[in-house]
């Protein structure tokens, strides 16, 4: 039976040295789970992109076509949807991060904006400006506690405080070392590093805290180490890096440095992926990976 479990051991009714002992019972890998369809619907999926798990174990994702987040369970059920209140325009949600004291900052592709608002949909204050170009996906840096932002027209990161001062912004347009073209996604590990999907250079470059380039790994094809037009990424609390590897319908796992570790859905096609997020459940650890206009599916590494 899937789950953890305690074993005794006992030989003439005296246990053998070491029992008891816990052991892990791991389930099948590979596609355990897939709901959502296209539409604007409950349960439906349009043009939908960030996903992460809540603090409750829930699935949330952003949909810029149906302008709100829906909330799932693990298993697919619809909990809710989420729109934003006190705010003038309609907001179309991109990729969110929350914050340690479970502030939402979710990227808006409608008014160029931030979006900081409570678990409800209450706008709290927009950060950006007329700064921003595009935003895309966004982190909070869980060493220095500031926001990340990629700005994808703007082949760049802005770098704010949570109350949105701007502190400073790195990279321009090119096909060289820190320099983007058409930047979507952001993760940043436990040291502040920050790693980033450059989609049209097909590579994920990395850089410290300050914007400084460190290294990059992956390069135009369909080999294990090669990408067409990377999206989402996400990080699991060992440092390994998951690639929505859009161009090739797939899903790859990598070492912090770069290193091919495994393909996560080599039996099931994750088509047209946009983001993935990682549940860090040990040892049961789930790859959420989201289709942009069809579904969601649910990995087992």
């Amino acid at each position: 039976m899937t789950g953890r479990h305690e074993i005794r051991v006992s030989v003439f009714e005296k246990p053998v040295k070491g029992s008891p002992v816990t052991i892990n019972v791991i389930p099948m890998k590979g596609l355990i789970c897939k709901f959502g369809r296209s539409g604007s619907g409950v349960g439906e999926l349009n043009d939908a992109w960030g996903v992460r798990v809540t603090k409750d174990g829930k699935i949330r994702v952003c949909e810029r076509g149906n302008k709100r987040l829906q909330t799932f369970t693990m298993d697919g059920q619809h909990s809710y949807e989420t729109t934003f209140s006190n705010i003038s325009t309609k907001v179309s949600p991109q990729f969110s991060a929350v914050s340690e004291d479970g502030n939402v900052f979710t990227t808006d592709s409608n008014s160029s904006k931030i979006i900081v608002h409570d678990e409800n949909g209450s706008v709290l204050r927009c950060i950006g400006g007329n700064l921003i170009n595009c935003p895309f996906g966004i982190a909070i840096s869980p060493v220095n506690g500031r926001v990340y932002v990629v700005d994808h027209n703007g082949h760049c990161i802005h770098i704010y405080s949570q109350d949105g001062d701007h502190y400073k912004s790195f990279g321009c347009q090119g096909q060289g070392n820190g320099q983007l073209n058409y930047p979507i996604d952001i993760a940043i590990d436990a040291e502040g590093n920050v790693f980033v999907s450059d989609q049209c250079n097909h590579r994920i470059q990395v850089f410290d805290a300050e914007g400084q380039y460190l290294y990059s790994f992956g390069s135009l094809g369909s080999g294990d180490n090669q990408m067409i037009s990377p999206l989402g990424i996400s990080l699991d609390s060992d440092g390994n890096m998951y690639v929505c590897d859009g161009g090739n319908n797939r899903v790859m796992k990598y070492e912090s440095r770069g290193k091919f570790i495994c393909t996560i859905d080599s039996d099931d096609s994750a088509e047209q992926p946009t983001a993935v997020w990682v549940n860090d459940d040990k040892p049961f650890g789930n790859v959420i990976v989201v289709n942009q206009n069809k579904c969601i599916q649910i990995f087992r590494q």
